[in-house]
């Protein structure tokens, strides 16, 4: 399989790159996507997604460090994972509410300036995992909308949803901690 990725890569560089990530990290993106599909065939369908978002967001990985690249991987794997899940449950993605999302660049601004980031990660990552990835992805690795929607197999309208929502979880949790 790995040879069918490659081919989608154009660099000798990204091919390398790639080649590392997939020997590291398949088997615990494999593992993660088990978890929550309990069948072999379907978790390799989802870690088979997961590796084809990265070829197309190869370019992230150049700067993250080794564990943000591990966190990076298990979110669009444990994501393709729940979007197979879904597909098989027939289950509907839920409404989002127009009023929902509303642009909200003020806690960006407050992060950025803050100098307590490591407690920030830990507040974001405490969220339910739903807004934790969509905001990780989002505040610390520095990526659209349209490149997380991508990653994590979602639609642009779910992420912006998710962000909103999360932020004003995060905003809660950091008032209670008097950071913001």
């Amino acid at each position: 399989m790995l040879g069918f990725y490659l081919t989608l890569l154009d660099s000798v560089e990204e091919k390398n790159t790639f080649t590392d990530l997939y020997l590291r990290y398949r088997d615990a993106m494999y593992n993660c996507a088990y978890k929550i599909l309990k069948d072999r065939f379907f978790a390799e369908d989802a870690v088979h997604n997961a590796f084809l978002s990265l070829t197309k967001n190869l370019n992230r990985i150049n700067k993250m460090n080794c564990n943000e690249i591990k966190s990076y991987l298990l979110i669009i794997s444990r994501n393709a994972a729940y979007a197979i899940y879904k597909d098989n449950k027939k289950n509907q993605s839920f409404d989002i509410d127009e009023e929902d999302v509303v642009a909200n660049d003020d806690l960006e601004i407050e992060i950025e300036e803050n100098e307590n980031i490591e407690k920030i990660f830990d507040m974001v990552k405490s969220l339910d995992s739903n807004y934790a990835d969509v905001l990780v992805l989002k505040l610390f690795y520095d990526m659209n909308d349209r490149e997380i929607a991508e990653s994590l197999n979602i639609s642009v309208e779910n992420v912006r949803t998710r962000i909103f929502r999360g932020r004003n979880k995060l905003k809660m949790l950091l008032g209670k901690e008097n950071i913001l």
